[in-house]
C-alpha cells in the first residue's frame, strides 16, 4: 500500500475503469460526428438539399481525416491498450459505412459514376484504420517485452 492507503491493484482497476470510459466516449462521439458533424448528412436527416441550406459543405474526406486524426491520436499519443482500440477503430469504420449508406454521399459524382466510387472513402478508412491497429498492437507488445 502507498502513503494514501491504496494498493496497487486498486490503481490498476481505477486506471482501466477510466480508459474504457474514455474509449466507450470516443467510441460513441464518432457517430455524433458522422450524423451531426457534416453538413451534408445533417441536411440529408432532415429531408433537404445541403446546398440549398448551407453556403458550404466539406467532403467526406474530411470526416474521415478527423476520424483517423482520432484513431492516430488514441494509438500514438496515449497508453491505451490494443483491446480498448480495436473498438474504436471498429466504430470509426461502421459509423461511416453505416450513415454513407444511409444517407449517401457527399460527393455527387461519386453517387452517379457507379456505387464503386462510393465505397473509396470507406475503403480508404478501413485500410488506415488496420495499419493504425497493427502499429499499435506492435508498440503494445514492444512495451510489453
Amino acid at each position: 500500500a502507498d502513503a494514501k492507503g491504496q494498493d496497487d491493484g486498486s490503481r490498476d482497476r481505477e486506471a482501466v475503469r477510466l480508459e474504457r470510459c474514455l474509449c466507450g466516449w470516443a467510441c460513441l462521439v464518432q457517430w455524433v460526428g458522422c450524423f451531426f458533424a457534416n453538413r451534408f448528412r445533417v441536411a440529408a436527416l432532415f429531408g433537404t438539399s445541403a446546398d440549398e441550406v448551407f453556403q458550404q459543405t466539406n467532403s467526406d474526406y474530411d470526416l474521415i481525416v478527423t476520424m483517423i486524426g482520432m484513431l492516430m491520436f488514441f494509438s500514438t499519443r496515449t497508453h491505451t491498450r490494443f483491446v480498448c482500440i480495436l473498438p474504436l477503430a471498429i466504430s470509426c469504420v461502421l459509423a461511416y459505412i453505416i450513415t454513407a449508406m444511409w444517407l449517401g454521399v457527399q460527393d455527387s459524382s461519386c453517387a452517379q459514376d457507379s456505387s464503386w466510387n462510393n465505397a473509396w472513402p470507406a475503403i480508404l478508412l478501413t485500410i488506415v484504420s488496420v495499419l493504425c491497429l497493427s502499429g499499435h498492437r506492435a508498440v503494445e507488445y514492444h512495451r510489453r517485452l
